[in-house]
């Protein structure tokens, strides 16, 4: 973890050539996905943010649905932004709000049926 608070899978978010298949292998090897940085705001990411929010600001539909298969947390961001609230703020990819507005509507259906499984 560096002084901003990410761990190495936020770096590897920013990798332009290998960020899914280095990110991919992060995830498999462990890597915890609900880590909320500290780092200030500077215009792409931060603020306190998740790797979720991370690969919103990114406008990276293939980085959100890697993230998510892996059921992380949805919770705001220091800002009080989820996710999918970010992709609208940001005037993301219509992809990118559709799936995690339909991920946010099927995680809370899971937790109100008892069916999640704290992942």
């Amino acid at each position: 973890t560096n002084t901003n608070g990410e761990t190495p899978i936020f770096k590897a978010i920013f990798n332009n050539s290998i960020r899914a298949l280095l990110m991919e292998a992060l995830i498999n090897s462990g890597a915890q996905l609900n880590v909320v940085t500290d780092k200030k705001d500077k215009g792409g990411g931060g603020g306190g943010e998740g790797l979720l929010h991370y690969a919103v600001h990114l406008n990276r539909a293939d980085l959100v649905r890697l993230i998510l298969q892996h059921r992380p947390s949805l919770d705001v961001n220091k800002k009080g932004a989820t996710p999918d609230e970010l992709a609208n703020q940001l005037n993301g990819s219509h992809s990118i709000k559709k799936y995690l507005q339909q991920i946010s509507e099927l995680f809370k259906w899971l937790e109100e049926n008892g069916l999640n499984d704290d992942k």
